[in-house]
């Protein structure tokens, strides 16, 4: 009986066997499954960031022109290469071309929708009176190396050079245009085209509009240099709503009204040199001139309005011609001594400031209003000028006014003052006169300091005139009606 209990306890002990399931912590070996992040193994995958070189599928615009494996740059030249000119790299279905020598195209090139890229590597390309016209819209790029990569054109008619075949974009870029042309109207590009044009040297005939013309909105030129033959090429820098920054002119230029060399309208233009004289002309509204400078005698001829023309250098003989216009904007302006011309009734609401104008100006208009200003040569405001503003204004000339409702503050007389008769209801506040006063207008104000040994006569027609100087001698009369305080020492 007890050996009966003590095998069946025994049996028991086996169940401690059981123990076995602790091999279930084996499972723990799923952990294992952490060798899954082995997978992060597809960090490489990462590597598609790679995908990015397929921007180099921007290259692949250039195969686009490539229909026909045409995006494949063929030789140019009259030996060793793959054609002999450009007209016939296109009929054979390329448009992408180098010259490896001087060419001399035999007719006119006609690029298709795929348009043309030309490099001139240096050399001299002769068109003759050969044109680019394009056969359908595209876009054209013709670049160099410097002037002596060159186009050569001599048209007999007034015909651009890129004609308007159709509508599209031209860049040119780092070339001579050497225009040889017998007829005016011969520029780079038809005005119609989105041009972008730089570092271009224009070599122009004495002829107008022979050089860049530009006409529609994004035109931009910049970085050229203009080479002028005679006073009657005009307008050859000629923009329309566009930008134009960096130019430079030498040679001869016209500087007459209506035809300057560099005509603007509706534009930008900005840092501008001349090496000679040079007119400009801005034909349209809302043109912005800046940075202009050089050499030579330039000449502004203004025939629209709201212009701003601002840090221009006119030169010994140069000037401003503002005649009939509205609402412009001088600031650091310096004429010649063909000074501003603002002698027009019809110039109105125009504001100068910082400007040096060499001339005597007369000024006809109403409401304009000149602040820090010098006038070298004096000023004279006509009888139909109302409301002129001069505050901080040096006048080493003679100042004189039959205006009406002058507005004037702290400035400085060297020369004679003279207010005539008409010259009515005048503010003239804070002077310093080194010259003498005449005073013959009625209902006036005048304040200020006057130098020693000068004059200041209110004559007795001068009615209702208010006088408050500090002076060192006694004014001489007092008008009728007139009230005079002067402080004497």
């Amino acid at each position: 009986m007890s050996n009966f209990f003590g095998v069946g306890a025994t049996g028991y002990t086996g169940y401690t066997g059981a123990a076995g399931a602790t091999g279930y912590t084996g499972y723990t070996g799923y952990t294992g499954y952490t060798g899954y992040t082995g997978a992060v193994g597809a960090t490489g995958y990462t590597g598609y960031t790679g995908y990015t070189g397929y921007s180099g599928y921007t290259g692949y615009t250039g195969a686009a022109g490539a229909a026909g494996s045409s995006g494949t740059t063929k030789t140019i030249g009259s030996s060793g290469a793959d054609y002999t000119d450009v007209e016939a790299m296109l009929d054979a279905g390329f448009y992408t071309g180098v010259l490896i020598t001087a060419v001399t195209e035999p007719a006119n090139i006609t690029p298709d929708a795929n348009g043309l890229v030309l490099d001139l590597n240096g050399f001299v390309l002769t068109m003759a009176a050969n044109q680019i016209i394009p056969a359908a819209a595209c876009e054209i790029y013709i670049y160099g190396n410097g002037q002596d990569s060159e186009i050569d054109y001599t048209a007999t008619t007034a015909v651009s050079l890129i004609d308007l075949g159709t509508a599209g974009n031209v860049v040119l870029d780092n070339f001579t245009y050497d225009n040889n042309s017998s007829s005016a109207t011969t520029p780079i590009c038809d005005p119609t085209f989105v041009q972008t044009v730089t570092r271009v040297t224009f070599l122009l005939p004495n002829l107008g509009t022979s050089g860049f013309h530009a006409t529609t909105a994004g035109s931009h030129i910049s970085d050229c240099h203009f080479v002028g033959a005679g006073t009657t090429g005009s307008a050859v820098c000629s923009l329309s709503s566009g930008v134009a920054n960096n130019l430079r002119f030498s040679g001869t230029h016209p500087t007459a009204d209506a035809t300057g060399a560099l005509s603007l309208s509706t534009a930008m233009a900005t840092n501008i040199f001349s090496a000679g004289n040079l007119g400009i002309t801005i034909a349209g509204d809302n043109t912005d001139l800046s940075n202009v400078g050089g050499g030579g005698s330039i000449h502004i001829w203004v025939n629209g309005d709201f212009l701003q023309l601002s840090n221009i250098s006119c030169g010994s003989a140069g000037s401003v011609d503002l005649t009939g216009k509205d609402f412009c904007t001088l600031t650091n302006v310096r004429t010649g001594t063909g000074g501003l011309d603002m002698s027009d009734s019809s110039n109105n609401d125009t504001m100068v400031t910082n400007c040096y104008v060499k001339n005597a100006i007369t000024v006809a208009g109403d409401r304009n209003r000149f602040v820090n200003c010098a006038f070298p040569t004096g000023a004279t405001l006509s009888s139909t000028a109302a409301f002129t503003q001069f505050s901080g204004c040096y006048f080493e000339g003679a100042f004189a006014s039959t205006g009406d409702n002058d507005i004037m503050s702290n400035n400085n007389f060297d020369g004679t003052f003279t207010v005539s008769a008409g010259g009515d209801f005048g503010q003239y506040l804070g002077c310093w006169w080194d010259g003498n006063v005449s005073i013959t207008s009625d209902q006036g104000r005048y304040s200020g300091y006057l130098d020693a040994a000068i004059t200041f006569t209110v004559a007795a027609t001068a009615t209702n005139n208010k006088v408050d100087v500090t002076i060192d001698q006694t004014v001489v009369d007092s008008g009728t009606s007139s009230v005079i305080t002067e402080i004497i020492y």
